[in-house]
């Protein structure tokens, strides 16, 4: 599977116990006013909220990039379906391509991902900056683990299974 990497970098990211920022978000879902239970604080710009991770969109690739969450545990899935209410041609499956600049700085609470995808996205070699790697597990597809151990940004993990 070949990966298009979007050059979109629209947002920061953060979690934890960080002050609350006053930066709104660029749109929202009606899910991202529910709280999850295994949610922790989220700041960041995002154009939506798909099981807990938030994204940037770029709507003429149709890609998605990762920008955050505000989940201890995550699973990152190889595409994920948008629904614009007031424009209906952004509709549609993203494919996600990356994972954003410092996408999970800090998230200490960061205990596992999941990525689906059997090729390493694009990541950004700070996007776990601040996780306890030795506290934190990368799940991957069979027959990954050397291409997720080598890519940059996913290296880092001391645990890939």
């Amino acid at each position: 599977m070949t990966l298009a990497v979007t050059a979109l970098c629209l947002g920061y990211a953060s979690c934890g116990d960080d002050e609350e920022d006053e930066r709104e978000p660029r749109a929202q879902d009606e899910e991202s006013a529910d709280a999850d239970e295994d949610e922790i604080n989220y700041t960041g710009k995002y154009d939506c909220k798909v099981d807990g991770i938030y994204h940037t969109l770029d709507f003429n690739d149709r890609t998605a990039k990762v920008v955050g969450s505000g989940r201890k545990v995550l699973d990152i899935p190889s595409s994920i379906e948008y629904e614009d209410s007031t424009d209906s041609s952004r509709s549609g499956s993203y494919s996600v391509t990356s994972i954003g600049y410092n996408a999970f700085y800090y998230c200490s609470s960061l205990t596992s991902i999941t990525s689906l995808n059997p090729t390493p996205p694009s990541c950004s070699s700070s996007a776990f900056s601040g996780v306890d790697m030795s506290a934190c597990t990368l799940l991957v597809p069979a027959g990954s683990k050397d291409a997720y151990a080598s890519a940059t940004g996913w290296s880092v993990f001391h645990y890939i299974i």
